[in-house]
């Protein structure tokens, strides 16, 4: 693999509470797929736009010099010969985000997503998971269910995810393989305490106690109606949260940012930069993966996906609106965030939490290999 410079507006949350813009800024990749350098490059306005001050103001259009810039100043710097690197420089408005982290999924279970709330959950089980699961010994059937799965979750931004299998270790066996050639980050069969919605004060110190993890999967107690954990609650105990699909209780391939849960206290609520916390880098401390993915940092790995939105023009269509010599903003494609100009930074990063989907998520690395390309056919980089 050829060393790297992702070059633009790099967005990430390297704590609970906290959202981080890094504009204009170019993050280096060696071949190792490894995060060697994160440097940035002063903007021409030096003004955040709404006088924040944190880089979640108004949109600034990115630096049309970056790459020379990367060519003259930062490659000589890190030793690497420009004929060497490969620079990819983003559009205005598009953005760099940590890859999801989903610390709780039933790859067995996919076919099955949609098929729910009809019945009990045990009466659900019965009907439709259980014979699924079975079946899944044909190692044919297998490889056609849990290959389409690791290329969904590849398209909404999962680069890791902790996945359970079958009973079954040969059909088990080639979820890990199908993972691997596919690119995607995996823990198959690791046990990690989902859903928790029904902990008592004493069982939350147990767990605390013995450094357990939780995996909160909001739409799949949603769906199922199997109760709401307090998550709010569960961080104030000191235990580390990440955020789950569960599976076939989810929407199709949904990324692990999910929707946002909420309580009826509002307190329990957690904000946009909380549940985007959770996706990532909180989703890393529950799979033991902190030192590694999760945020960008130098020493960590560039697991990432590029975040497109589509921009409304002065007619209220969807060209283009602009042309700074970036990647393909829409790519000729309208998703559902629509973005008009005027909102700042962490408006478009709220849009995006609430009513974006895998046409959002154009390009997909793991470890700095490209694994989702949107705009290939089916998905798959060339």
């Amino acid at each position: 693999m050829a060393k790297q410079v992702f070059f633009g507006t790099l967005v990430h949350t390297p704590a609970l509470n906290e959202i981080e813009y890094l504009h204009n800024t170019a993050a280096a990749v060696d071949e190792t797929g490894t995060i060697v350098a994160l440097e940035s490059l002063p903007s021409e306005d030096s003004s955040d736009g709404d006088g924040s001050g944190d880089g979640s103001g108004a949109v600034q259009t990115p630096r049309r010099d970056g790459p020379a810039w990367i060519r003259a100043t930062l490659l000589p710097r890190l030793g690497w010969a420009a004929d060497d690197v490969a620079i990819t420089a983003i559009r205005s408005g598009q953005f760099f985000f940590p890859g999801f982290i989903d610390t709780h999924l039933h790859a067995s279970q996919y076919p099955n997503v949609g098929l729910f709330g009809k019945t009990t959950l045990l009466d659900w089980l019965t009907t439709y998971t259980f014979p699924l699961e079975a079946s899944l010994a044909d190692l044919a059937k297998a490889r056609r269910v849990y290959r389409r799965c690791v290329r969904t979750t590849l398209a909404h931004g999962t680069t890791t995810a902790a996945y359970y299998a079958t009973v079954d270790v040969a059909a088990t066996n080639l979820l890990a393989d199908l993972c691997l050639a596919a690119g995607q980050r995996a823990l198959v069969g690791r046990t990690i305490l989902a859903h928790a919605v029904h902990l008592t004060a004493a069982e939350a110190a147990l767990v605390r106690r013995r450094g357990s993890k939780v995996s909160h999967c909001p739409c799949s107690n949603s769906a199922i109606t199997s109760g709401a954990a307090r998550v709010r609650w569960l961080l104030d105990q000191q235990i580390d949260v990440g955020l789950g699909t569960d599976m076939s209780g989810e929407r199709a391939g949904g990324g692990a940012a999910g929707q946002p849960h909420t309580e009826t206290d509002d307190r329990a609520k957690l904000s946009v930069e909380e549940v985007l916390y959770l996706a990532t880098a909180g989703g890393a401390r529950v799979v033991g993966l902190a030192d590694r993915v999760g945020r960008f940092a130098v020493g960590l790995a560039w697991d990432a996906q590029l975040i497109g939105l589509t921009t409304v023009d002065a007619e209220g269509g969807t060209g283009r609106a602009d042309d700074d010599g970036g990647e393909d903003n829409n790519d000729d494609e309208t998703t559902n965030v629509d973005i008009f100009g005027w909102e700042t930074w962490s408006e478009r990063v709220a849009k995006w939490l609430f009513n974006g989907d895998d046409r959002n998520t154009k390009k997909v690395w793991v470890n700095g290999r490209l694994v989702h390309d949107r705009a290939a056919p089916g998905g798959v980089p060339v």
